[in-house]
């Protein structure tokens, strides 16, 4: 899912947009997710069919100006234009999160209430949750970032 909106990886020819440029099983496993994530809540745009899909790039820059609560902007990019900008998409990480959460803090409970002791209360511990990736993602792009203007600076010496 459409979590992290890049230039590279949010095109019609990897599923994404209203009408994709892919396979037909590639399109259609992208519009399970899509629906799966919108009937969960996640905010999604819709083709003229009333089906939800995740937006392309630029797609998801269009709207991003009508929307900033859900499509956060990460990095303006390495030339500053926006034309290569990072967009996290926090109505489907909440979702995301809330998909992988509940069942296991549901079985928590379930586990506590066949003890038999009314009293028991399931405490749980989660680790980062995947919000690390996206630091270290955005670590990663300043670091191809700088090692691109050394070597512009290599070339004009």
């Amino acid at each position: 899912a459409a979590i992290v909106i890049t230039s590279d990886m949010c095109r019609s020819s990897n599923g994404y947009g209203a009408f994709p440029d892919c396979d037909g099983s590639t399109e259609a496993l992208m519009r399970l997710w899509a629906i799966l994530y919108q009937r969960e809540g996640g905010h999604l745009p819709e083709d003229a069919h009333g089906f939800a899909y995740f937006p392309t790039y630029e797609e998801a820059r269009s709207e991003h100006p009508l929307n900033p609560a859900e499509l956060l902007l990460l990095d303006k990019g390495a030339s500053g234009t926006g034309n290569d900008a990072l967009y996290f998409n926090a109505s489907i990480y909440q979702t995301r999160l809330r998909l992988v959460l509940e069942p296991f803090l549901l079985y928590a409970n379930m586990v506590c209430e066949a003890d038999g002791r009314e009293e028991l209360m399931a405490y749980c511990h989660a680790e980062p949750l995947g919000i690390e990736q996206l630091h270290l993602l955005h670590v990663k792009r300043d670091h191809l970032r700088e090692q691109q203007q050394q070597q512009r600076q290599e070339q004009l010496q």
